[in-house]
């Protein structure tokens, strides 16, 4: 959202909470063509009710040609209501994508249980497959519960923890990382098609 011209389709209450639209020309700018050379638009509609915030992606391809579809968020997540490593984190059974030592996917995956549980020291920088619609991921300071709800579109997903800094991310993705390279997992938007992915944030006290 930092490109200038992002247009503000619309913005407003709505029932119970508030919504908003924003539409970027992606073909527009030579400069972004340059880099990625599949012209397209973009929205992003962001509805909040309540304490759940939904976020819809739609990749609208030109008439130009296809469009590889590889784009995830980032959401940063750190409850306040206790020290990381006292933290409840669970995410649902899925398929770890292994990696080769440049951290790149190596097309290779393996079974990646049930984890539910303090999250103590681990660390996590993974990559996983097998997301499947409406998968939940969520992290509890016993106070609040936050979740991350792969709604639809999100194939993939990114768990990120690092040691050094109290945040957990569970990151939404289309494709894994290095697609556009591999293709591993890549999707195509045809020519006058667009592609849609949902996910949502809620929080729940305890």
């Amino acid at each position: 959202f930092a490109a200038p011209d992002w247009e503000l389709v619309q913005a407003g209450p709505e029932p119970g909470g508030a919504a908003v639209l924003a539409r970027l020309d992606f073909g527009a700018d030579p400069a972004r063509l340059a880099l990625f050379p599949f012209p397209h638009v973009l929205e992003v509609a962001v509805r909040l009710v309540g304490l759940r915030l939904e976020v819809a992606t739609t990749v609208m391809a030109g008439d130009e040609g296809p469009v590889p579809v590889a784009f995830g968020w980032h959401p940063y997540l750190s409850p306040p209501g206790a020290p990381r490593a006292e933290w409840e984190i669970s995410f649902p059974p899925v398929r770890r994508l292994a990696v080769d030592d440049r951290q790149i996917p190596s097309g290779e995956e393996e079974p990646a249980p049930v984890t539910t549980g303090p999250i103590g020291n681990t660390t996590f920088d993974d990559g996983y497959a097998g997301v499947q619609p409406g998968a939940a991921c969520s992290v509890s300071d016993g106070v609040r519960r936050i979740t991350v709800e792969m709604t639809d579109g999100y194939p993939y997903a990114q768990i990120y923890a690092p040691g050094d800094v109290d945040v957990v991310c569970f990151e939404p993705m289309t494709a894994p990382a290095n697609a556009l390279v591999s293709g591993a997992g890549l999707r195509l938007v045809e020519p006058g098609g667009s592609l849609s992915a949902t996910f949502a944030i809620s929080v729940e006290r305890l």
